[in-house]
């Protein structure tokens, strides 16, 4: 499986991220809320389901531990 991650905001609150699922087409935002690392599905991927956000979700937190990049991959699998 294969995440592509692209920062669109980053305030002191939160962060956002568009994201595609095995395309580098990012059609998806997940919302990253740093004091309570909750992490919000603003919109699901195209090609994407709700399982399958919720996994991009979960792997956004690699991308975030990194400092908050501005473009990030991710595979596993």
């Amino acid at each position: 499986m294969l995440w592509y991650y692209e920062k669109k905001a980053d305030d002191p609150n939160f962060v956002i991220y568009a994201y595609g699922w095995n395309t580098k087409e990012k059609t998806g935002l997940l919302k990253y809320e740093k004091t309570t690392k909750k992490i919000d599905i603003l919109k699901i991927a195209d090609n994407d389901t709700q399982k399958g956000a919720e996994w991009a979700a979960l792997h956004l937190l690699n991308v975030v531990k990194d400092g908050y990049p501005e473009k990030r991959t991710i595979m596993i699998g």
